[in-house]
């Protein structure tokens, strides 16, 4: 919100942080159910592959066990769009390169009568929807963006 140039001031802040959990309540629940799973098992799992952040004394920063689930569960469904892609590499590598792989992000280039084509290929690799350990199905949807430069996409 500052960022777009609204005035926000503490108290504002203070009345979100209050208010937060109250019409969340499971973000905060989902935070205690870390804390007791590194209380007990000493480790998080990420919620798709299951890849473990061990804390071996049991201690832990909030920040660091919060984001771990969030973070490597985005490197997860990468890994997941990756497979997908290099099962299909017969039908793109002869015209398209991947250039960058981001944190959350794949940069490639393709010859330019193919763009419509490689976007379809990439919604089709890395959208995906996930079955979670609860049962609940979460939908992670990609956005693509065609263009000859960083400015243009």
């Amino acid at each position: 919100l500052i960022k777009e140039g609204h005035h926000v001031d503490f108290r504002t802040i203070v009345h979100a942080f209050k208010t937060f959990p109250k019409i969340m309540p499971g973000i905060p629940a989902w935070h205690a159910s870390l804390f007791e799973s590194v209380r007990t098992a000493q480790r998080v799992r990420e919620p798709i592959l299951g890849r473990s952040r061990w804390f071996p004394t049991g201690e832990t920063e909030p920040n660091t066990l919060v984001n771990f689930p969030a973070q490597s569960g985005g490197a997860a469904l990468m890994s997941l769009g990756f497979q997908k892609l290099w099962a299909k590499r017969a039908t793109w590598m002869p015209f398209m390169r991947i250039l960058i792989n981001g944190h959350d992000s794949l940069v490639t280039m393709v010859k330019e009568d193919k763009a419509d084509w490689a976007a379809k290929l990439l919604e089709d690799c890395f959208a995906t929807e996930i079955t979670l350990e609860n049962g609940a199905t979460m939908n992670f949807p990609i956005d693509v963006g065609i263009g000859k430069s960083w400015a243009e996409v």
